[in-house]
């Protein structure tokens, strides 16, 4: 995935239960529900979540907090965090230099060898009128110089016009850094000594939000009139949508493009989709967007009805490439004693391909998903035509050859 290099960046993986491969997906933060919701469907994490690994690939606010290890990962402070990055980055960027000449001197000094807490880090970011900067004194060389100059030598030396000259400048900054917990940050001097943590964010007190129990399936910010605006969940029961417009949106099914939710005539419809999204099993929901991605379904009307049809279709959600799809076929018709690790290292090259193309499936980020009114696991033959292996699961079934 490309990601926006001006967004933090997180990275979901969970374990293959077919093959112990690994599944990810990437997620650029501050995220809506909505869009937190479909990267924990690609990782295949919905309803997985305690099996699932969470790291930050980009951070472009608070940069090396991409390298630090996490002690305990919440999705909903993660998010916080990057939101409350952005603002500062916005509003008041020297306390976010401020913070990052904290966080650095923190990480140097082995505070986060077990891992970095997220509520730490948030209240780190409130408090930071207490860490001081120096602008322009990037070395020990220039901070010693300021230090005589301004006479900021107590405790550490008495400074005359005399001997001025002659002190060492390297000596003293290096004593004024170790007293004040000082370091040097992108062309300027920080000293942390007197900031005190903040106990501003509380995580006993935060609500725990669970990503994987979603409650709509995409939010539009509507605009009543000429003033009130208003979040409006889809589903919804409001039945008029006249007199509004949409000016902003979230939403779980990316599939469906942006200019449709910014078109008053859509707003119906689109409340038919969301719906029947909602009304669908986990497994459902994977289909359905696997349809809309491998077919490239773009038209409202055409996403209503697959959305209507959906039990048409299978999907096999834990096959993230088309190898693994040929291994769980395989596995499907073998006797459960077999070792599936004999399948690993015996795939031909174009098998797995071949095979989809015979069972009219396609592969997609959420899994292989089959046809309309196709089996995922019929047994077809290698060397038929694809246009003679349309097969009757019901007469297989009955011919006990393994079945769909």
């Amino acid at each position: 995935m490309d990601y926006r290099t001006d967004k933090t960046v997180i990275e979901f993986c969970t374990v293959n239960p077919l093959n112990r491969k690994y599944f990810y997906s990437q997620l650029e933060l501050p995220a809506s529900d909505g869009a937190i919701y479909d990267a924990l469907q690609k990782a295949r994490a919905v309803e997985r979540d305690k099996e699932m690994d969470i790291s930050v690939i980009n951070s472009p606010y608070l940069p090396e907090f991409a390298d630090t290890l996490l002690d305990g990962i919440n999705i909903w402070e993660l998010n916080m965090l990057a939101e409350k990055l952005e603002e500062l980055y916005r509003d008041d960027y020297s306390s976010l230099e401020k913070l990052n000449a904290l966080f650095l001197y923190r990480k140097e000094q082995g505070f986060y060898e077990d891992g970095v807490s997220l509520s730490e880090l948030l209240n780190m970011t409130c408090g930071l009128e207490n860490v001081d900067c120096y602008n322009g004194i990037e070395n020990t060389e220039s901070l010693g110089e300021m230090l005589i100059d301004q006479r900021m030598t107590d405790g550490i030396v008495e400074v005359t016009d005399q001997n001025a000259y002659y002190l060492d400048k390297k000596q003293i900054a290096q004593t004024r850094m170790s007293r004040q917990k000082g370091i040097f940050y992108e062309g300027n001097y920080y000293e942390t000594a007197d900031f005190k943590m903040p106990n501003v964010y509380k995580p006993d007190e935060q609500p725990k939000k669970d990503y994987s129990d979603l409650k709509s399936a995409f939010r539009l910010l509507m605009m009543f009139g000429n003033s009130e605006e208003k979040w409006v969940d889809f589903p919804t029961e409001k039945r008029e949508f006249e007199n509004c417009k949409c000016i902003g949106y979230e939403t779980a099914i990316p599939q469906i493009k942006s200019a449709y939710f910014y078109e008053t005539e859509n707003f119906t419809k689109l409340n038919a989709v969301a719906k029947a999204f909602m009304a669908m099993s986990e497994s459902q929901r994977l289909a359905f967007k696997a349809v809309l991605q491998a077919e490239k379904i773009s038209d409202l009307d055409e996403i209503i009805e697959t959305a209507k049809n959906i039990s048409d279709y299978e999907i096999e959600p834990y096959a993230y490439a088309e190898p693994d799809f040929f291994q769980s076929y395989i596995m499907h018709f073998l006797d459960s004693r077999f070792d599936t690790a004999w399948l690993y290292d015996t795939l031909s090259d174009t098998a797995d391909q071949m095979l989809l193309k015979k069972l009219h499936a396609k592969f997609s980020d959420y899994g292989v998903v089959s046809g309309k009114n196709q089996s995922l696991y019929c047994p077809v033959p290698l060397d038929e035509p694809d246009e003679s292996n349309e097969i009757d699961c019901e007469e297989v079934n009955k011919m006990n050859l393994g079945g769909c």
